[in-house]
């Protein structure tokens, strides 16, 4: 059974730079010097830690959703996990395996990488047997794939550190009506809505002319107004 590592990136051109297609070279060498880097740094645990507070977070209070999109992904994940995983596999968070993290980062080298690119313009020269797609093939050698083996350090790289924000509780609070009105026959009470900050309550308010004043005017006033 085999899997893939998947990145993409998104090259793009500025008013006042030229364009990211210029300098496929080096962000390929960029990639591998923050690969290089992620592996003689210690394992991120801090950060390891608010991603799986924010899935916790998610599990908990975001809406699953219902119908065929909730069908459909607990269908996917009962392809890949086992039954009783699959209603929370992609927010799941188990613990911090630091040897499967760096079994994860080994393979990651150029040896094993197929980059493709696509643009317009591309120089092509040979044409796929199905969809008669144009593509062309080359195969990185010399001084570029020593660069990407041995890529230049980069000073500025930085694993991210604990995130202060993150709530590392949170209880539903409790109702605490406040006093609006108290006076002899009346007690009226105010109190915010804890669960979902949503109104207890619609109103729908519908104008109707009456037929002394109902002209194409006022009609439009109404509608737009």
């Amino acid at each position: 059974m085999g899997t893939h590592f998947r990145l993409r990136i998104l090259l793009r051109q500025r008013r006042t730079h030229s364009h990211g297609a210029d300098h496929i070279p080096q962000v390929m060498e960029t990639v591998f010097a923050y690969l290089r880097h992620l592996r003689t740094s210690p394992f991120p645990a801090d950060f390891y830690a608010d991603q799986a507070r924010i899935a916790a977070l998610e599990e908990t209070y975001n809406d699953r959703g219902e119908g065929y999109r909730l069908t459909n992904r607990l269908a996917s994940n009962a392809l890949y996990y086992p039954l009783e995983l699959a209603t929370r596999a992609d927010l799941a968070w188990g613990d911090p395996d630091e040897s499967a993290y760096r079994d994860l980062l080994d393979p990651l080298t150029p040896d094993n990488m197929l980059v493709t690119f696509q643009a317009k313009g591309v120089p092509s020269d040979r044409t796929e047997e199905i969809y008669e797609s144009a593509y062309a093939y080359t195969e990185t050698t010399g001084e570029a794939y020593d660069r990407l083996v041995n890529p230049p350090s980069i000073a500025g790289f930085a694993l991210p550190a604990a995130n202060p924000f993150l709530p590392e509780a949170t209880p539903i609070l409790t109702e605490r009506p406040l006093p609006l009105i108290d006076e002899p026959g009346l007690k009226l009470f105010y109190a915010d809505d804890v669960e979902f900050e949503r109104p207890r309550s619609t109103l729908r308010f519908r104008f109707v002319l009456a037929r002394s004043t109902a002209t194409v005017e006022t009609d439009l006033l109404l509608r737009f107004s």
